[in-house]
């Protein structure tokens, strides 16, 4: 089955939104179209990520499509607003995936960074590269727990 391409982005953007989302469509879309060049110790995020077309569509045969970068980032936000999540502010992945986006260099606070393509190029290359968000090391789990312990302070997470 075909899927609504439009369709499927807007709700991955509505999984994270916020109004400051407005000004960052284009490197959403980016995002969206650009594949998640998973290393062998992320290759289950990559699966996570797919997953998020099964929530969108169970009739989406996935077939051998990689995860996009948009849906990887997506799903941690919203599985790193699961292990942290404030009971006194609410569910809110998108304060995780502001620093996501913050943490590889994609996050000016005027959204002026569309106009410079070579800059967000840059950022998604590196990052396909090496995997790595906020630690040089580890797998993107890891990161995302060893983030969530030193920045949160969430001494649960442990």
């Amino acid at each position: 089955m075909s899927i609504n391409v439009d369709g499927y982005f807007e709700y991955l953007i509505d999984q994270v939104y916020d109004d400051e989302l407005d000004l960052y469509t284009e490197v959403l879309r980016v995002l969206f179209q650009t594949p998640f060049e998973a290393l062998p110790e992320n290759e289950s995020r990559a699966v996570d990520g797919l997953q998020m077309r099964y929530h969108y569509s169970s009739e989406w045969d996935v077939g051998d499509d990689q995860c996009s970068l948009l849906e990887l980032f997506v799903n941690m936000a919203k599985k790193m607003e699961n292990i942290g999540m404030d009971p006194f502010v609410g569910y809110n992945p998108y304060r995780y995936f502001k620093s996501i986006l913050e943490a590889l260099g994609l996050w000016i606070d005027d959204g002026s960074f569309y106009k410079r393509p070579q800059v967000v190029q840059n950022a998604i290359y590196a990052f396909n590269k090496d995997n790595t968000i906020w630690y040089t090391s580890g797998s993107l789990w890891e990161q995302m727990m060893r983030y969530l312990n030193d920045e949160e302070e969430l001494i649960w997470v442990m």
